[in-house]
């Protein structure tokens, strides 16, 4: 597994689950990366053929940026922060697809 405080990529379905507060649902096991900027070339293709998983991840610090993306894939990357909840400190979102199978 991806240690803990690692710089990571997932790829998941957006939820607002409460007011403001955002998270990734039937998400990918968190792969590292080395860039916190939303992907591009190889790395974008991989996160557009990751298939979803069962994974949850709570997004910190996420703000206003999901807003109007709910339901929809997406690429979140971020610091993982393991526990109860499981968290990815946000450093960006990409909209994969507009909807999630």
């Amino acid at each position: 597994p991806v240690p803990n405080f690692s710089l990571v990529r997932v790829v998941g379905c957006l939820e607002e689950f409460a007011p403001g507060a955002w998270r990734l649902v039937q998400s990918s096991e968190p792969f590292r990366t080395r860039d916190p900027a939303p992907s591009e070339g190889n790395e974008h293709e991989r996160s557009m053929t990751t298939a979803l998983g069962d994974q949850v991840f709570n997004l910190m610090d996420a703000y206003d940026e999901p807003v109007g993306h709910a339901g929809q894939k997406a690429e979140v990357k971020g610091l993982l922060m393991r526990g109860t909840p499981t968290r990815i400190n946000f450093s960006s979102l990409q909209v994969l697809t507009p909807s999630c199978p």
